[in-house]
C-alpha cells in the first residue's frame, strides 16, 4: 500500500538495526511492529524522542489487536503520534500516516506531546533493566538447554531456511560418523541411503516450509557406508513476522530397536511352532497309545505261528 502510494520503503527485521538505519538516513516516519525483535515498537520510539537529530520524526505503532488497550495507555503516556491495529484498515491507515507526515502540506509535524525526556530517559532504564534481568534468565535456560543438547543421546541438528546445517550435536557425530566441521555448512543430504524416492523428500519439505512440524522415518547412509533406521522430528522454527528461518530436528537411531523387534517377532514366531509341534506330538502320542495298547491285547489271542501274529507285530513295531 505504502508504495503504491508513491512511498519508497526500507526494511529491517529488528530495532537495533532500525536505530542504526535511522541516525544514518533521511526518513519521513518509522512504522514500528509492537513486537519487533531485540528492540521493540515503544523501545525504538522512545530512543527516538531522546535523540534531538531525530526530535520531531513521526513513530506509527503497529500493535496486534489483543494489546491494543495496554499499548493505546502507552502510547499516550509516551506521545507517540498513531496507533495501528493488526489487520487494520490499511486504506485508511495509509491516508493518517500521510496527513502525520505532512505529505499533504510539506511539513513535517514537531512532537512536542507526551512524555520529558527524563521521564522518558527514567522509563527506559526501567525498559533496559527489565531486558537485563528477562536476557540473564534467558542465558541461564541457553546453558541448561545447551548442557541438554550436548548431552542427549538423540541426535540434534540445526539447520537454516533453505537446509544449509548450522549446528549437531555429539550424539550426531557419532551415530552418523561425521565430524563437526563436515557437516557445518553441509545439507542433510550427505546422509542419504537411496532407500525413499524423491517424492518422500518432496512431502516432507512442503510439509516443514508450512510451518508444521513433520514426524516419520528415515534409512540414511553412515560416512562408512552402513545404513541405518532413524526416527526424525522436524521442527520449523519462526520470527516475529512468521518468517521461517531456522528448522530444528530431533532423530533417534533406531536400528537396533527395530533388529530387536525383528528377533522377538522371530522367537515369537518359533515359540508358536513349538506350541503347535508340541500339541501336535501330544494328539499322536493319545492316538499311537491306544493303537499299541489294543496291538497288544490282540496278540494274546493269536497263535505264535499264524500270519496275523506276524502282522499285528509289525503294528506294534511302527507305533513304537
Amino acid at each position: 500500500f505504502l508504495v503504491a502510494h508513491g512511498h519508497r520503503i526500507a526494511r529491517v527485521d529488528n530495532g537495533l538495526t532500525a536505530v542504526d538505519r535511522i541516525r544514518k538516513e533521511p526518513f519521513d516516519a518509522v512504522i514500528a511492529d509492537r513486537r519487533v525483535p531485540v528492540i521493540d515498537g515503544l523501545e525504538l520510539w522512545a530512543l527516538i524522542r531522546l535523540d534531538l537529530g531525530l526530535k520531531g520524526l513521526p513513530v506509527v505503532l503497529y500493535s496486534p489487536e489483543e494489546a491494543l488497550a495496554t499499548d493505546r495507555e502507552m502510547t499516550r503516556h509516551l506521545g507517540a503520534r498513531f496507533l495501528v491495529t493488526k489487520p487494520g484498515d490499511t486504506e485508511s491507515d495509509v491516508k493518517a500516516l500521510e496527513e502525520i507526515i505532512g505529505h499533504l502540506d510539506g511539513q513535517r509535524p514537531v512532537d512536542e506531546s507526551g512524555t520529558q525526556p527524563r521521564e522518558l530517559t527514567a522509563w527506559m532504564l526501567k525498559r533496559i533493566e527489565e531486558k537485563a534481568r528477562r536476557l540473564r534468565q534467558t542465558q541461564k535456560q541457553i546453558r541448561f538447554f545447551k548442557t541438554a543438547v550436548e548431552k542427549a543421546s538423540e541426535m540434534v541438528a540445526v539447520t537454516d531456511s533453505e537446509g544449509s546445517i548450522e549446528y549437531v550435536n555429539p550424539a550426531f557425530e557419532r551415530i552418523t560418523g561425521y565430524a563437526r566441521d563436515e557437516l557445518i555448512g553441509n545439507n542433510p543430504r550427505l546422509l542419504k541411503s537411496g532407500r525413499q524416492d524423491e517424492s518422500f523428500y518432496r512431502d516432507l519439505w512442503q510439509t516443514i516450509t508450512r510451518g508444521e512440524s513433520w514426524h516419520g522415518f528415515f534409512v540414511n547412509r553412515r560416512k562408512d557406508g552402513t545404513f541405518y533406521r532413524e526416527e526424525a522430528v522436524i521442527i520449523p522454527v519462526a520470527h516475529a513476522f512468521g518468517i521461517i528461518h531456522n528448522f530444528v530436528t530431533i532423530k533417534r537411531d533406531v536400528t537396533q530397536e527395530n533388529q530387536l523387534q525383528r528377533q522377538l517377532i522371530q522367537s515369537q514366531k518359533m515359540e508358536a511352532i513349538g506350541t503347535l509341534a508340541g500339541g501336535i506330538a501330544h494328539d499322536f502320542n493319545n492316538i499311537l497309545s491306544a493303537i499299541l495298547g489294543f496291538a497288544e491285547l490282540a496278540l494274546f489271542d493269536l497263535p505264535e505261528d499264524s500270519h496275523s501274529y506276524e502282522d499285528v507285530s509289525e503294528v506294534i513295531k511302527a507305533g513304537n
